[in-house]
């Protein structure tokens, strides 16, 4: 393209990625393929600064409207016959890894939100029971912050005798067993209760 983002030339696999023909777009101005002025002007800038742009990630508009995502590694050319700068480009199609990692998103936040909502308390720990996530159900339940809970061990919160007669089961665990027990439990403010822990 021109520095002004006129269209010179492009190979079919750039036009189909963003739903046109190469006919069409020769000729065209870049803009059509951006979803806001302010995208094109932001990529020119960068590109004036440093003369070149590699593995950028990049959004562009489909011609039916939707977003391509794209890496693009774009540089300055100047042209030997007429001294015309051009920018040349290359873009890979990143737009089905980019789905896949919002779906992975979506789910995470699905995931937590039916986490924190459960009035079970639960918890996600290591092999060396060390707490790694936490609810609020939990916390309330044991009478501590979620701070104060994940700078803890399981066993912190569990009566030592009974810990002594019904050691945490870690290498039933490791072999994928479920372990369902109940125990003496520990409140912050020194009580004993009892629970029900079901680990796997």
């Amino acid at each position: 393209t021109t520095p002004q983002g006129k269209i010179l030339s492009c190979n079919a696999a750039f036009a189909n990625i963003l739903g046109y023909t190469t006919e069409f777009l020769l000729q065209q101005d870049t803009g059509i393929l951006y979803f806001s002025k302010a995208d094109r002007n932001e990529f020119l800038t960068l590109l004036q600064k440093t003369g070149e742009l590699i593995n950028r990630e990049l959004k562009l508009k489909h011609k039916d409207g939707h977003p391509v995502f794209l890496i693009e590694s774009c540089f300055l050319q100047t042209n030997p016959q007429t001294g015309e700068q051009l920018i040349e480009g290359v873009v890979i199609d990143i737009s089905q890894r980019k789905l896949a990692e919002e779906k992975v998103r979506e789910s995470e936040v699905r995931y937590r939100s039916l986490v924190e909502h459960a009035s079970d308390g639960i918890l996600v720990a290591d092999m060396q029971g060390n707490i790694m996530e936490v609810n609020s159900a939990l916390c309330s339940m044991f009478g501590y912050s979620r701070e104060e809970v994940l700078s803890k061990k399981i066993t912190y919160f569990l009566e030592p005798n009974d810990l002594k007669l019904k050691p945490v089961r870690f290498d039933q665990l490791q072999k994928g067993h479920s372990v369902l027990v109940e125990r003496r439990a520990i409140h912050k403010d020194g009580s004993l209760f009892d629970i029900e822990l079901s680990s796997k």
